[in-house]
């Protein structure tokens, strides 16, 4: 076996690439996307406009709603008209002591922890 038909150098193939050439301009002709205009500045000006227009009426509307009373004012109203059943006001007497007896806002100092005392045998 001669060394033409098994040749192991492999710059060859690189010296044969072609490496600065144009690429091959395509032969079929390529259909352009016709170009759309841009706005004149006065109708994106008058656009702007009118969108400022409707959300400064629409906030003017919010504005102007009458404000109606919440749940809860409504609640203390019907409560105020008319007499509390008998549970009714046991119900609003326990209210008011869970109210007194939130833990968050009670000023009386923890118990002392008595440390001594334990349940496992001590070491």
């Amino acid at each position: 076996m001669t060394e033409t038909q098994f040749n192991q150098d492999q710059t060859q193939f690189g010296l044969q690439a072609p490496i600065l050439e144009k690429p091959i301009a395509p032969t079929e002709p390529v259909s352009e996307m016709p170009v759309k205009k841009p706005l004149p500045k006065w109708a994106v000006a008058l656009i702007v406009a009118l969108v400022l227009v409707v959300v400064l009426i629409i906030a003017f509307v919010i504005s102007q709603r009458p404000t109606q009373p919440s749940g809860e004012a409504m609640i203390e109203e019907e409560t105020k008209i008319r007499e509390l059943t008998p549970l009714e006001q046991r119900l609003d007497t326990a209210r008011e002591l869970l109210r007194q007896a939130n833990p968050t806002v009670q000023e009386l100092p923890f118990p002392p922890i008595d440390t001594t005392l334990r349940i496992d045998k001590a070491r």
